[in-house]
């Protein structure tokens, strides 16, 4: 797993880093993120998903694979399977 038993070079300027000693639910630091990086989404899953629907209709989202997702591309055995977890959209499906 990268950052675990394979290398991984450290972002240089990341968008967000977060702080934690272990304290902190996993909530609590879903909440910052999602604080950071959708300082527009509301409280309400109803109003949520008004804004999700807006977001995709608008095409606000990348759709070309991060680099992350083309570099572990690299590390995928062709044939052989592969869990997908968190890929959004599906721009970093592999």
């Amino acid at each position: 797993m990268v950052g675990v038993d394979l290398p991984f070079d450290e972002p240089q300027s990341p968008d967000l880093v977060l702080q934690n000693d272990g304290e902190r639910t996993p909530l609590e630091l879903v909440e910052e993120i999602e604080g950071a990086l959708y300082p527009n989404i509301v409280e309400h899953p109803i109003d949520n998903t008004d804004y999700w629907n807006l977001y995709y209709q608008n095409k606000l989202c990348p759709t070309s694979p991060s680099p992350f997702a083309r570099y572990v591309s690299t590390l995928v055995e062709p044939g052989r399977t592969l869990a997908e977890l968190g890929c959004g959209n599906g721009r970093d499906a592999l």
